[in-house]
C-alpha cells in the first residue's frame, strides 16, 4: 500500500485549473522520485483521463505506443500517424468532441522529455495545436 499524504495544497490547485472554465494546461515539474506522477494519479479519479507514460523509444515506436494506449482507453482503431503533430492532433480532435459534451478529459504525458527527444519539432507542434486549438 503506497502513502498520499501533504498534499492537500497541490490536489486543490489542480482542483481549481480542472473547474476553470476551457482547457487548461498545465506542468508539473521537480526532482525524481518526489511524487509528481502519484499526485497526478490521486488527481485524475473519478475523471475521464489518459495518462501516457513516455519511455527512450525511437520516434515511431514513442507515437505507436502514446495512439495505441489512448484508443485503448476510448474503445477506438489506432490509426496509422507517424509523426506528432498527426497523433496531437488526432488526441486533441477526440478530446475535443468530450469536451463539446461539457465532459472535460484530463490529458497527461508523464516523463514529456523522453517523448520529445527523437524529434526536435515536436515541442513546436505541441504549442501551435495549443495556440491554434485548445486555448481558445
Amino acid at each position: 500500500m503506497s502513502l498520499f499524504v501533504d498534499r492537500e495544497a497541490e490536489l486543490a490547485a489542480l482542483e481549481r485549473f480542472y473547474s476553470s472554465p476551457g482547457a487548461q494546461f498545465v506542468v508539473i515539474w521537480g526532482r525524481r522520485r518526489i511524487g509528481k506522477t502519484e499526485l497526478v494519479k490521486q488527481f485524475v479519479k473519478g475523471k475521464p483521463n489518459y495518462i501516457y507514460m513516455a519511455k527512450v523509444l525511437p520516434t515511431g515506436a514513442q507515437i505507436d505506443h502514446f495512439l495505441r494506449g489512448f484508443c485503448e482507453s476510448i474503445s477506438e482503431p489506432v490509426p496509422r500517424i507517424s509523426d506528432w503533430k498527426g497523433a496531437f492532433e488526432f488526441v486533441l480532435n477526440r478530446i475535443g468532441a468530450k469536451q463539446r459534451t461539457k465532459r472535460k478529459v484530463v490529458l497527461v504525458i508523464d516523463e514529456f522529455p523522453y517523448a520529445i527527444q527523437g524529434d526536435s519539432a515536436t515541442l513546436s507542434y505541441f504549442q501551435e495545436l495549443w495556440d491554434n486549438f485548445l486555448s481558445n
